[in-house]
């Protein structure tokens, strides 16, 4: 994990206002500065995935293509989240709501732990439509 820390925390350092917040085991959590918080929604989704595409194409690199696999999701609603799963022990989850973060883990942790509490919402808001789907994306 740490050979990946430092080339996340390079990342992070050229997109100004993310910075490594903790690590907790196998995982580091990023923050987006409210002092650089830009203006929209749109701008800030954006640059979740500048930087989640920056992380995943640096390790599909330096990794062989195989690394790349893994399909993206997101979703709209109450805030904004984006997940990517390169291969069971590496995952990259953002999320955009009331607070911006990152995370990325090297070890599996659950899609909870992942992207955090945008998903939770989405998952209960699910729930109240069709108990059985609401878990479908988990």
């Amino acid at each position: 994990i740490d050979a990946l820390l430092d080339i996340c925390q390079r990342l992070a350092a050229e997109a100004v206002g993310w910075r490594l917040h903790e690590r907790r085991g196998p995982m580091a959590l990023f923050v987006y500065g409210l002092d650089h918080m830009p203006e929209s929604d749109a701008s800030v989704a954006q640059s979740c995935c500048r930087l989640a595409h920056s992380m995943l194409q640096t390790h599909a690199a330096e990794r062989t293509s195989a690394s790349a696999r893994g399909a993206w999701d997101s979703y709209s609603g109450v805030g904004w989240s984006s997940a990517a799963q390169l291969e069971p022990s590496l995952s990259i989850g953002l999320g955009a709501g009331a607070v911006l973060s990152g995370v990325i883990a090297t070890a599996p942790v659950s899609r909870h732990m992942l992207v955090g509490e945008p998903v939770e919402q989405a998952r209960s808001h699910a729930m109240h439509r069709n108990a059985e789907l609401a878990y479908a994306d988990a």
